[in-house]
């Protein structure tokens, strides 16, 4: 299947889209600006000698893909949601999106429903909306000598969707975890600014969460 990545070229997007080229799916990076989206993958490419990871623009991306990852800043996310409307219906769609304060990522813009709620409401219910990747550190995407030790949180009201993006994870070596209905997205993206003070606080680049008490008896 084909990945898009809206927002490939940010830290988080980058890493996912170099994780998913390692283990040879076609991938589109899709950027506002595409030559930056093209430099990129060619990186990628170059990296893997391969020619399965290329760029575009955002909405030409989001048309290229069965699956729909956003990884923008909070910033850029209701202009981009709106851009790639037209081409993600029916798609199972992957919100990342966190809304940290501009200069200050251990904080939180206050919010009483999420970004991914938001994001549903703009987008409707042609699409397959899930929530996910707020734990998961760049670094860790982006080092492929290393495994993802910590799970992936996801959320959906989409038991298909959560299906479908819990094999991905297990694809990428990484453990998914459902947290539940999309509203849990609410928490979801809490988590993100205390990681990063996490980090900040002991040192660290790779810090994430690990659920106990899933295995099988």
């Amino acid at each position: 299947m084909n990945i898009s990545i809206i927002g490939g070229t940010g830290k988080l997007g980058f890493g996912l889209a170099k994780r998913f080229a390692s283990i040879n799916h076609s991938v589109v990076i899709g950027s506002r600006d595409k030559e930056k989206a093209v430099s990129k993958a060619t990186e990628i490419n170059e990296e893997f000698n391969s020619f399965h990871v290329k760029g575009e623009d955002i909405s030409a991306a989001a048309e290229c893909g069965d699956i729909v990852f956003i990884t923008v800043p909070y910033a850029a996310q209701k202009d981009t949601i709106e851009k790639i409307k037209g081409h993600v219906k029916g798609k199972v769609v992957v919100d990342a999106t966190v809304p940290l304060q501009p200069g200050n990522p251990t904080n939180q813009i206050d919010s009483i429903t999420s970004t991914a709620e938001d994001v549903l409401e703009i987008l409707g219910n042609d699409v397959k909306l899930v929530s996910g990747f707020h734990t998961i550190s760049h670094t860790v995407l982006n080092n492929l000598n290393s495994t993802i030790e910590s799970d992936v949180l996801i959320c959906s009201d989409d038991a298909e969707a959560i299906e479908i993006v819990s094999r991905l994870i297990e694809e990428l070596g990484a453990n998914p975890v459902n947290a539940g209905m999309l509203k849990n997205a609410r928490v979801l993206e809490r988590l993100t600014p205390m990681i990063i003070g996490m980090n900040k606080h002991y040192k660290k680049r790779h810090i994430g969460i690990k659920v106990t008490g899933l295995e099988v008896n």
